[in-house]
């Protein structure tokens, strides 16, 4: 049986050349009583950028930067959440306090360090996130002085995974205004409804 195979001949790519991709969807905007789920990133559509305990703080900053992105999931060997990493725990005092704690240099200082740990972290259900407001979500967030929340959805297999999450600035863009909720500036009900109203 004959074989044929066929000569590609290459093109000439002249400068300026154009990129064909879909077009950016703007951010739907939601208000207070807009559904949860509306604000959630859902990790079936979007790849989550991802760390190891042992990553610097320095090259995890330099990962968030290029990755223009404000979280990190940190995984361990076996590619299972051990922690988030947000940019204000690689670039405030948490570092530097690691550091002259542990007395080791700075740059020795590692995301296993400063992340969030699983223990520490208050992930929500997606049902819960299904049927919530994002009132609701901003209340969480506030109430646990946490920028980001992660989703969890039951799995049969192992338990839970991770499915989504919330971040304090993505309900912000949508809102059309700044949702600051880790600084301790939400300490009452009221100043939360003032703060999504």
């Amino acid at each position: 049986m004959p074989t044929y195979t066929l000569s590609l001949t290459p093109l000439d790519l002249a400068p300026g050349t154009p990129i064909r991709q879909p077009p950016r969807r703007p951010l739907e905007t939601v208000t207070a009583d807009s559904p949860a789920i509306v604000v959630m990133t859902d990790l079936r559509q979007t790849r989550p950028v991802t760390v190891a305990p042992q990553t610097t703080v320095g090259t995890a900053l330099s990962i968030m930067i290029h990755a223009n992105v404000r979280l990190l999931l940190v995984l361990d060997a076996e590619h299972a959440i051990c922690g988030l990493v947000a940019a204000r725990d690689l670039g405030g005092e948490r570092p530097l306090r690691v550091a002259t704690e542990a007395r080791i240099p700075y740059d020795q200082v590692t995301v296993g360090h400063v992340m969030t740990g699983v223990d520490e972290m208050r992930p929500l259900g997606l049902a819960q996130v299904r049927t919530a407001s994002v009132r609701d979500v901003v209340r969480h967030l506030a109430t646990s002085k946490r920028q980001h929340a992660l989703v969890l959805e039951g799995s049969e297999e192992i338990g839970y995974v991770a499915r989504g999450i919330l971040s304090a600035t993505q309900i912000g863009r949508q809102l059309g205004q700044e949702v600051a909720v880790d600084d301790g500036s939400v300490n009452s009900f009221a100043e939360l409804e003032r703060l999504i109203a």
